[in-house]
């Protein structure tokens, strides 16, 4: 079975998308984006889009809403949705008073065309807001996997048990080790799981417990840290692992495990960074010497700016990035290890690691640097993960 947008979770075999009148109908870019996904990617899936008024007693699964109600008359609207067993995603357009509204909303899913780039052809629109739809259905198809009576549901992971579970509507699971070293630790995966995962896999045969949350549309911003807070503390009293945990900021994952390092250092035995972004500004801004994300039309970073609440005209970024903040770090006495290629062309080690290797041995803290000659933004980690599986078991 593929799973749906390369993650986890599964297209039901039969899948009912009703548009209510006035919204993106059938007839759309967007539906016709999201009809050429399901058809390359689930042949053999039943799904139909039907108008919401021309449904009589079946079944739901998800419904877009109008993208031109009020909050009021769209929360009506939900109310009958959720009486009839769907999710309500609603789509809100670029205005003002639409996007204040969206704070009020009591949809399952808020797809803001306002953090879309401006300027874009309208069919690479479509397919941006397709693959947002796309993957609010994950999240939602996901979460029916998950409904049992304890909210968890195992699995298996390379013949270690693989607990998986939402919270706060994404997905988080926990890979348990055959037998638990003493303490029970854990070393928390902030982005990519199950990629380059030599670090990972060795850690689990020495007893440790591999976790991950979904937050990878979040950029490490505020309302991340705030997710990955409760996802520790749930991990913590479900699982009884050690509150103290590594923490592995992989690419992207940079930001989150080290805002995230920040914010909560109590939390923290020690950071394992590999090729990471330090710096939103270089990646995905592109501001620097690096490319940035999506050259042609910075869908990233347009989306970055708007987790973050910042706008084309600022002019600089100081105090938002990890680079900015790294004293809570230094003075906790957290060990960091870096993983990176010098010849990194998206994440340039200059703007980000090395940036990093000086701020924080200046700050007096504990910093190893790997440094993987002419190698670029991949392959990453180590084929042999010794020195940094025995930089983590030392501290």
């Amino acid at each position: 079975m593929i799973p749906l947008f390369g993650k986890n979770g599964e297209v039901p075999a039969k899948l009912t998308v009703a548009f209510a009148e006035g919204s993106l109908w059938k007839d759309s870019g967007v539906a016709g984006c999201l009809d050429a996904y399901f058809g390359k990617h689930h042949p053999n899936r039943e799904i139909r889009f039907v108008k919401l008024d021309e449904l009589e007693a079946e079944p739901i699964d998800w419904v877009l809403l109008s993208l031109h109600s009020t909050a009021e008359l769209l929360n009506r609207s939900i109310e009958s949705v959720r009486s009839a067993g769907a999710k309500a995603i609603v789509v809100v357009e670029s205005d003002s008073v639409l996007i204040r509204e969206s704070a009020e909303l009591d949809a399952d899913f808020v797809v803001r065309l306002d953090e879309m780039p401006a300027g874009m052809p309208q069919m690479k629109l479509d397919w941006l807001v397709a693959r947002r739809l796309i993957q609010s259905l994950f999240n939602i198809t996901l979460e029916r996997e998950l409904q049992l009576d304890d909210g968890i549901k195992v699995g298996d992971w390379n013949g270690y048990k693989r607990s998986e579970f939402m919270l706060e509507g994404r997905e988080g699971f926990i890979v348990a080790p055959k037998d638990y070293a003493p303490g029970k630790p854990w070393l928390w995966r902030a982005e990519f799981f199950d990629a380059f995962a030599t670090v990972d896999r060795a850690l689990l045969s020495q007893g440790w417990a591999i976790a991950y949350y979904r937050i990878s549309d979040l950029y490490g911003c505020p309302g991340a840290v705030d997710l990955m807070e409760k996802f520790h503390r749930f991990v913590n009293e479900t699982f009884g692992v050690a509150d103290k945990t590594v923490l592995f900021g992989f690419s992207r994952g940079g930001l989150y495990a080290m805002n995230y390092a920040i914010a909560h250092p109590e939390h923290i035995r020690s950071v394992y960074l590999d090729a990471p972004v330090l710096d939103i500004s270089s990646w995905p801004g592109g501001k620097g010497k690096g490319v940035g994300a999506d050259w042609e039309w910075k869908t990233e970073w347009e989306q970055c700016k708007a987790v973050y609440g910042m706008t084309d005209k600022e002019t600089a970024y100081e105090g938002v990035s990890p680079l900015d903040r790294l004293e809570p770090l230094a003075q906790a006495g957290i060990p960091i290890i870096v993983v990176a290629g010098d010849a990194d062309i998206p994440v340039p080690m200059s703007e980000n690691a090395s940036v990093l290797e000086e701020r924080y041995r200046n700050l007096g803290g504990e910093f190893e640097m790997i440094v993987k000659p002419g190698v670029g933004h991949h392959p990453h980690s180590l084929e042999d993960p010794k020195p940094v599986v025995d930089f983590i078991l030392a501290h």
